[in-house]
């Protein structure tokens, strides 16, 4: 009973013993397997210890895997490889790690555990016999510089061998560490002494360096790695460190306490030049997952997220006030935002990286010092566009939980939007046929419970406008509807006549037969004026002519283009062919519309295109077609044609589409 361990061992061990009897109490299907897990991280953050017991317990389990029915092994593998063997590596337990990688391995992918044991065995004398040889020289060595040392070969692991090969494409030749050395001395000055060694004697491997003592991975693991050519031209991995380093490479947070007892109060300068690491960083990530469980209550989810915190690098960076933040390697200030905070992340509009403006999808890198520039407005909120570049799955999954909130009042929007141009094509007044009671009765006929819920089907694009039109024309008088539909329809089709026909010529080149051969006696009635694509002029616009070359390959004849007076098209052709310039101007006041077409670019957000659409709206503007989309950096690009009568008109409307929210800028294409 829990008062039996009480009296007996204590307060403490009841503690832990209760911790690992809870983590082992659910022993049934996959769901309740994740939820394991999830009760296993709320347990790590009271005392990590429990871990440790834990992992030992499931290296007791893994060892008798072979007494169990094949599949049910491998599931307990694929689980121990995936979840419990990188929380063994992430607290430093370096033997247990390498154990349950291998013991996994071999259950889950039998055959091809046995075909890598067969090799390790078929040269295993060889390569013993060729390590005591390195053994014996490298004693030798060290004795001449007055070194102890403990000097020992040692296996490389058959999991880690499969991974070289199968998942990186290396053959067993390409294998360098087959041949391990690991060099136990007393101190790091000596550590860096052996090394000098070793490179003394044999060739180093460039890019095969690597000083964790300088630099420690998160689980607090220390030591200098080299792999140097030996003889035979083999490739043979040291590994350098003190007792104290090993102690803690092989046993991780356990052998950290042993030591952080072991040297009590004493000071820095008295442990032969070497130091701890705190188990503060540990802590501080098992907190971060308990954070994330909070955050993701979906338990595959969670999963999904804890295998990927496992088994990724990390980089680290800073907030201004020097915070150290770990990310995924690779992330972005999207992914820095929302580890900061959900709310943060959502308000983001930009990123400074070294004081510097960087995209959003920029990837940080380990030393930088990354701002979030954020805004209050209520028009801000997270793009879609951020889900293709972030790199954690908790970005990810705030992301989508945004839009999952406010994508239904988006489609209901567009929806809106969507009805409401379609039946301004058609020639139906907002105000008089599009009527609440109308709308409803129509929702009605297609079973929906609400107006909200037609437009929202509209904007799913699972009901088309043309067939709520159709609709809505069975309860309106459409007799007027007809005749004026049919007008309108003739306006569009002779607006672009209308270019042509109201723009005279002032003056032309008295002999056109140096410009067209064609031509003669300066007779223009038959040369053809158009508008040019390139800057559309509009009237009032100051604008030039610009003769056109014909060809008679594709059939065209000649014909003059008119452009605005400063398109830099007409600048580059004048600059070789003068002679093709012709004097024109407007013919006095313009009656008919022009159709031109903007560009809005904006913050991504949901009511952009209907707020864009009322301002043309309330300016009695006729919408001929409109678009939404969203461009790399993640902003919102609305399109627009309609028409205008003049530049004027222009040019208010787009000082009023300037005001609107969330707006940044405004062109004429």
């Amino acid at each position: 009973t829990d008062e039996d361990i009480r009296k007996l061992f204590g307060d403490e061990i009841l503690l832990l013993v209760d911790g690992v009897t809870k983590l082992s109490a659910i022993k049934y299907g996959d769901e309740a397997s994740i939820e394991t897990i999830r009760k296993m991280v709320v347990s790590m953050a009271k005392d990590i210890r429990v871990l440790v017991i834990k992992l030992a317990d499931r290296l007791h389990n893994a060892r008798t895997w072979e007494f169990m029915p094949p599949e049910k092994s491998a599931k307990k593998a694929r689980e121990t490889i995936e979840i419990y063997a990188p929380l063994a590596h992430r607290l430093g337990l370096g033997k247990i790690n390498l154990e349950l990688q291998d013991l996994s391995f071999r259950y889950m992918e039998p055959e091809k555990y046995k075909e890598i044991e067969s090799f390790l065995q078929l040269g295993e004398t060889k390569r013993l016999e060729y390590v005591d040889n390195i053994l014996n020289d490298i004693e030798t060595e060290l004795k001449k510089i007055n070194i102890k040392a403990t000097i020992y070969g040692r296996p490389k692991h058959i999991y880690s061998i499969y991974q070289k090969i199968i998942l990186k494409n290396h053959n067993f030749n390409e294998i360098y560490d087959l041949f391990g050395i690991r060099i136990i001395v007393k101190s790091v000055q000596e550590c860096y002494e052996v090394l000098g060694t070793i490179h003394q004697n044999y060739s180093p491997i460039p890019g095969r360096f690597k000083d964790y003592i300088a630099t420690p991975k998160i689980n607090m693991y220390r030591s200098l790695h080299t792999t140097v050519i030996a003889y035979d031209g083999k490739f043979v991995e040291f590994q350098i460190r003190t007792e104290e380093m090993d102690a803690i490479a092989e046993s991780g947070v356990a052998a950290h306490w042993k030591y952080k007892s072991k040297l009590g109060q004493k000071h820095k300068s008295d442990m032969n030049g070497d130091d701890y690491t705190s188990i503060e960083s540990n802590q501080n990530w098992l907190s971060l997952l308990v954070d994330l469980q909070n955050d993701i209550p979906d338990s595959v989810e969670f999963f999904d997220q804890l295998r990927f915190e496992l088994s990724k690098e990390r980089i680290y960076v800073f907030t201004p006030n020097r915070k150290v933040i770990p990310l995924p390697v690779d992330s972005t200030p999207v992914d820095f935002a929302f580890h900061i905070h959900t709310e943060i992340g959502e308000k983001t509009v930009g990123a400074k990286v070294n004081g510097k403006i960087v995209p959003l999808s920029y990837p940080l890198q380990s030393g930088e010092v990354v701002e979030i520039l954020t805004s209050n407005s209520k028009m801000v909120g997270p793009s879609k566009k951020w889900l293709d570049f972030v790199k954690s799955p908790k970005s990810k999954n705030k992301i989508r939980a945004y839009f999952s909130k406010s994508e239904r009042e988006w489609d209901v929007e567009q929806g809106r939007y969507l009805i409401t141009e379609t039946a301004k094509k058609m020639n139906l007044s907002i105000n008089k046929h599009l009527t609440k009671q109308v709308l409803n009765a129509v929702a009605a006929d297609f079973n929906f419970a609400n107006l909200d819920s037609l437009f929202y089907s509209v904007g799913k694009k699972e009901t088309t406008p043309d067939a709520v039109i159709k609709k809505i024309l069975t309860y309106i008088d459409v007799s007027d509807i007809e005749e004026n539909a049919a007008g309108s329809i003739s306006k569009v089709k002779n607006i672009h006549k209308a270019k042509q026909k109201n723009i005279p010529v002032s003056s032309l080149p008295a002999d056109l037969s140096k410009v067209f051969s064609y031509a003669s006696n300066g007779d223009i009635s038959s040369i053809p004026i158009s508008i040019a694509k390139c800057c559309n002029p509009l009237p009032g616009d100051k604008i030039i002519g610009i003769v056109s070359r014909g060809s008679a390959k594709k059939n065209l004849g000649a014909e003059i283009r008119v452009h605005q007076a400063d398109c830099i098209n007409v600048t580059q052709m004048l600059e070789n062919e003068p002679e093709r310039q012709v004097d024109i101007k407007w013919k006095g006041e313009y009656e008919d519309p022009f159709i031109v077409k903007i560009q809005v670019v904006g913050l991504n957000r949901t009511k952009l295109l209907s707020d864009v659409s009322h301002v043309l709206s309330d300016q009695s503007l006729d919408i001929i077609s409109g678009s939404f989309d969203t461009i790399a950096d993640g902003s919102a690009v609305a399109s627009f044609s309609f028409e205008v009568e003049s530049t004027n008109q222009l040019n208010t409307v787009i000082e009023k589409i300037k005001k609107t929210d969330g707006v940044h800028q405004v062109t004429k294409e």
